[in-house]
């Protein structure tokens, strides 16, 4: 599986300017929040963080500081994060090519694909509320698996 490090790295985004790959990153990033690769990826980076939490006060229970707090931070966070985003590019790739490769021939884009563009806008603000409601609950639960 590839890893996919930047937004430029994702090969339908490659061709695009900066603003444009933006854009339709973000477009598909807010309708894969219906799909269960996001889920699958933020319970994966949830598991990884508890672990690695658990596994850092194990071995380094002694160790009190700014620096060993913003290491082991960093160590457990942005594996937690990697994880969490290559499940969703993943899934992006995988059910919204099409929002990914907006832009590179407006032109052609038929009636299908604009109805299909629309239909995944209305199911994104279908489950707006409970996708926050979701997202405010791993916050809450990631600063308290921080804390302990």
């Amino acid at each position: 599986m590839r890893i996919y490090w930047t937004r430029k790295s994702i090969p339908e985004l490659t061709d695009l300017s900066a603003a444009r790959r933006s854009k339709n990153f973000k477009a598909a990033l807010r309708a894969m929040t219906t799909h269960s690769e996001f889920w699958t990826g933020a319970a994966m980076a949830l598991i990884w963080m508890v672990f690695a939490n658990k596994v850092n006060h194990l071995f380094f229970s002694g160790q009190v500081g700014f620096f060993h707090d913003f290491l082991s931070t960093v160590c457990i966070l942005y594996p937690a994060f990697l994880i969490w985003n290559q499940f969703t590019v993943y899934g992006m790739r995988k059910h919204y090519r099409h929002i990914l490769e907006q832009g590179k021939n407006e032109s052609f884009e038929s009636d299908a694909e604009k109805r299909i563009c629309a239909a995944d806008a209305a199911e994104y603000q279908q489950w707006k509320m409970i996708r926050r409601v979701i997202i405010i609950l791993l916050v809450v639960s990631g600063l308290l698996l921080m804390s302990w």
